[in-house]
């Protein structure tokens, strides 16, 4: 009974129509607002536009394991090194940016990430190239 009297007081916000629109007349207008770690001005629909693209990432990621089963390939290989890189390079930011507190350790972490990540995505573009490929490299190792 408590239950029902709590979502009878409780005012529900208007649904969204599609992203980042709202019904709600007055939350459609234009409203930037300025980020806490960096000084670039974004819109309210930022966050979810960039949370869809790493789950369409993620989700890339699963087709592309299955492609390399059916079709190894250089395009598997360059695909599955840059969306590998893309998925690790987001999910090390989400760490450094909730457990990073310093301005100067996160500026740091920040460079650093996106050296690491850029190394990385070089380094297994010359290993596709160069060498068998990541898709010829896991079937050689699940070989042994």
């Amino acid at each position: 009974m408590a239950a029902l009297r709590f979502f009878s007081v409780v005012k529900l916000a208007p649904r969204p129509l599609c992203a980042g629109v709202l019904l709600h007349p007055a939350s459609t207008k234009f409203q930037p607002h300025w980020t806490n770690t960096s000084k670039q001005i974004t819109t309210k629909s930022h966050a979810s536009r960039h949370w869809v693209a790493e789950r369409g990432v993620s989700i890339g990621l699963l087709g592309l394991g299955a492609a390399a089963f059916v079709s190894p390939g250089g395009a598997v290989d360059y695909a599955l090194a840059a969306t590998l890189v893309l998925h690790s390079y987001w999910g090390v930011q989400q760490l450094i940016t909730d457990y990073v507190h310093t301005p100067g350790g996160t500026r740091f972490s920040s460079m650093f990430l996106k050296l690491m990540a850029a190394a990385t995505f070089a380094s297994l573009c010359s290993f596709n190239y160069n060498d068998v490929g990541i898709c010829r490299a896991v079937a050689m190792l699940w070989a042994l």
